[in-house]
């Protein structure tokens, strides 16, 4: 009798309470996170980025910084851990120098370079395939504005411009994009065509050759505030004026060019292209062999008062061509000297006295110059 009545006080109890007596509820375990019980994957250890995965490869060039390269690519990870081995960064970068643009889903653990590569640990969500940029500065890549210039007979000129890239580092750069910022912050896009290859260098004209309104002069310049022991033999110079010029890119290495009456156009001198003045006109000096000697010799020294000196100069121009010559005279002075006397009719612009003087064939002309400044130097 006892037993059924048991038997049946059982059957009355709430359900819920019998089941709670059988599969009590583990409280701790469901407070664990889930991605404990989940093993991560390995990325492969072969993975590789090469040059070939590059979307894109822009060059930014400065006058006052080293050159940025900004190295994008198309990576493909694995989820979890994945150790990629980076091909195509110069070895002379140094991992202070090196960026990296990683998606926010990705992260990068741990960088890693040897004499023979660079090596990075990345950890990705996802499999998948996401994109790298790479920023880095590459001072060990040189870049240079240069200018072609073409005179005819007449002084009928053009102007080519061109932008060379000289890498010195260990790796190529297949069709850069070239980003060329000023001073000013203006920039200048444009593509190179080809590679610039490791140890190398890539010249491109930068647009159309230009016409443009060129003056030449034939130029003796001197300095009649320095004295001197002997009598000394003067170069005469070309003196090229470029006249109304807007450059647009910096100034650099100019390559002068002439165009014979055959129509052959030969290399005649390389020199210096300066920047325009405020009338815009921009100026280059080569050397040119003309059959003209002048030797400039000091006469005299003599004093003036305790704390100067007068220099006593006299210019010798033997014109020994078949036709007259005009000659740019220029002397560059300390501006605390002065000219005090001279034969003709002289100009003064800033440290230079210049005149303008005509030589018959084959004829000699003699020029008297007397100059009177302090005994020290400039500093």
């Amino acid at each position: 009798m006892v037993r059924h009545w048991i038997f049946i006080s059982l059957l009355w109890l709430p359900l819920g309470t019998a089941t709670a007596q059988t599969a009590p509820a583990d409280t701790s375990a469901a407070d664990r996170p889930l991605i404990e019980s989940i093993p991560l994957e390995t990325g492969a250890a072969s993975l590789r980025s090469t040059p070939s995965d590059r979307l894109s490869l822009t060059l930014t060039l400065s006058s006052d910084a080293a050159t940025q390269v900004y190295d994008q690519r198309d990576l493909a990870l694995l989820p979890g851990r994945n150790t990629v081995r980076i091909e195509g960064v110069p070895s002379q970068v140094k991992l202070a120098r090196l960026h990296w643009d990683l998606p926010a889903d990705r992260s990068l653990i741990r960088l890693h370079a040897t004499a023979a590569q660079l090596q990075a640990t990345l950890f990705a969500d996802e499999a998948g395939s996401r994109r790298l940029g790479l920023r880095y500065a590459l001072p060990e890549l040189e870049w240079q504005i240069n200018y072609q210039l073409t005179i005819d007979e007449t002084d009928t000129a053009s102007i080519q411009r061109f932008l060379t890239l000289t890498n010195h580092s260990d790796q190529p750069f297949a069709n850069p994009e070239v980003v060329i910022t000023t001073a000013h912050g203006e920039w200048i896009n444009l593509r190179m065509g080809g590679t610039l290859a490791a140890h190398g260098r890539l010249k491109q004209p930068l647009g159309e050759s230009m016409p443009v309104s060129a003056t030449t002069q034939l130029l003796v310049s001197g300095r009649a505030d320095q004295p001197t022991d002997r009598p000394l033999r003067q170069p005469v110079e070309q003196r090229i004026l470029l006249n109304d010029i807007d450059l647009q890119w910096p100034t650099g290495p100019i390559e002068v060019m002439q165009t014979l009456p055959s129509g052959r156009v030969t290399i005649t001198n390389h020199a210096n292209l300066s920047a325009p003045d405020a009338s815009a006109r921009a100026m280059a000096i080569t050397p040119v062999e003309r059959n003209i000697a002048v030797t400039r010799t000091l006469e005299s020294v003599s004093s003036e008062g305790t704390e100067q000196i007068q220099l006593n100069w006299q210019l010798q121009i033997h014109n020994r061509e078949s036709q007259p010559v005009t000659l740019q005279l220029e002397e560059v002075m300390d501006p605390r000297w002065t000219l005090i006397e001279a034969s003709g009719q002289w100009l003064r612009a800033g440290r230079i006295h210049s005149r303008e003087i005509q030589i018959e064939a084959d004829s000699v002309e003699e020029i008297e110059i007397s100059v009177r400044g302090p005994f020290t130097p400039e500093d």
